[in-house]
């Protein structure tokens, strides 16, 4: 990923889960899009554990 992105959400879980997309544009197409709904499945559960990010109202 570019420096500076994503940008720090304050939640290491949450920074966790989207660092982990790190390089997800060189995988296959179809590895991609399960890349991506993998973060997505796990950012789901994480917001079900708790509604908010730190920081944000």
């Amino acid at each position: 990923m570019s420096a500076g992105w994503p940008e720090p959400t304050g939640d290491p879980a949450a920074d966790a889960i989207v660092s982990g997309l790190d390089g997800a544009d060189a995988l296959s197409p179809g590895d991609e899009v399960e890349a991506y709904r993998t973060a997505l499945d796990a950012l789901s559960r994480l917001l079900e554990e708790q509604p908010r990010l730190p920081g944000t109202p």
